[in-house]
């Protein structure tokens, strides 16, 4: 591996653990070493190793860059001191804990997996490296890039670590049940801490569910996230989700309303939850929080978006896409053909554009186009062939 954080009493040092001793003698696998000059991607008075044979024989160790260096220790060992094992993993005492690894940790083989002939459960290894699945990579039958999945591995803890210590939590926070309780709290129960004493029950607690109120140790509950919170809160009134001129989808039909009619609230309702005005029908009524789904950023994006081009249209009298002979347009499709004339009133999805440049006239579809000039507010034309235009349209 690149450079490592060690321990040094004098001339031992300890990695994750285990304690190296300094030795006079040719650097073997397994060994570390301590670089005494700087070399290319090596620090000077740095620790590198453990050292290890690549596929091919060769012993070497991964630099700072995480390259194979092996030449250092044929060529100059007089820039190294070697450091050899005197304490095994197996004389630390660890306890199995099963969660991703980090780098640097160790781990032991519980679970092989079918047709894997490099380790066998009991194996023990330091990760090197680490994706985001929580797959590991260690040095194992000569490579130092052995594939270990998440699912095959534990990760050993030493048992002189002290364990952290739970959370203080105060007046005010929300909690998550981690553990039944002696009462009617389950696993999974979002609470609020209402009061706080130095007794070994000490914090005083009120469900969201139903205000259920209960006593709690600090060991059954932890901080819950932002994200149970607002589940929880949105689970026991579910108009806390929305407010008045949020855009909302229809999940569960009700009276008028009918699965996916896109909504938008208007205003609070006595005997329902919300007024609400349809989208595509500008239709009012009623609705009840429950039947509700809010719309994603990008959903209510597209709406507004829709929205705001149709009130463009409107400004000019027609409807969107409403394209009329006469029209000034301008290609904005891949090939760029720049300005021109609309030919025809849009029929069937298409407009005839004359360009003004060598394109010549093409048929278009909407997506290629946009409107520069509307017919009836061009100045190149008479104004009796515009009314004329407009009168027969």
């Amino acid at each position: 591996m690149a450079k490592l954080n060690v321990v040094i009493p004098a001339v031992e040092v300890t990695v994750g653990g285990v304690t190296y001793r300094k030795v006079d003698r040719k650097a073997q696998a397994g060994d570390i070493v301590k670089a005494l000059k700087r070399d290319t991607d090596i620090a000077q008075d740095a620790f590198y190793g453990p050292l290890y044979k690549s596929s091919g024989g060769t012993l070497g160790f991964k630099d700072n860059v995480n390259d194979f260096r092996y030449s250092i220790l044929r060529n100059r060992p007089e820039n190294l001191e070697v450091y050899e094992k005197v304490t095994d993993s197996a004389a630390v005492e660890y306890r199995e804990v099963k969660r991703k690894a980090v780098v640097g940790e160790r781990i032991r083989i519980t679970n092989r997996v079918i047709g894997e002939d490099r380790y066998v459960d009991g194996d023990e290894f330091a990760v090197n490296s680490v994706d985001s699945d929580g797959d590991v990579r260690v040095n194992a039958a000569g490579s130092d890039r052995a594939l270990v999945l998440r699912r095959e591995y534990v990760v050993l803890k030493p048992v002189s670590a002290k364990p952290a210590e739970p959370e203080r939590l105060k007046v005010g926070d929300y909690a998550r049940y981690v553990r039944d309780g002696n009462n009617r709290m389950v696993t999974g129960d979002i609470v609020e801490i209402t009061e706080i004493d130095q007794s070994a029950v000490p914090y005083r607690v009120r469900r969201l569910s139903d205000n259920y109120v209960a006593w709690a140790p600090a060991n059954k509950i932890v901080r819950a996230t932002d994200e149970e919170v607002a589940k929880a809160v949105a689970a026991k009134d579910p108009r806390s989700q929305f407010a008045v001129g949020d855009y909302v989808k229809v999940a569960v039909e009700y009276c008028e309303h009918n699965v996916g009619d896109v909504l938008k609230i208007s205003a609070t309702a006595a005997q329902h939850d919300f007024y609400v005005t349809n989208v595509a029908t500008s239709r009012l009524g009623c609705i009840d929080a429950a039947k509700l789904v809010k719309l994603s950023a990008e959903e209510v994006a597209e709406i507004e978006r829709k929205q705001a081009e149709e009130s463009r249209w409107a400004a000019i009298g027609r409807k969107v896409n409403e394209y009329k002979r006469g029209d000034i347009v301008l290609c904005v499709g891949k090939a760029k053909a720049g300005l021109g004339e609309v030919q025809a009133d849009a029929n069937g999805g298409r407009v005839s554009v004359k360009y003004y440049s060598s394109f010549g006239t093409c048929s278009e579809t909407f997506g290629i186009i946009a409107l520069v000039s509307p017919v009836e507010q061009r100045f190149d034309r008479p104004v009796d062939d515009v009314t004329e235009e407009v009168d027969a349209a």
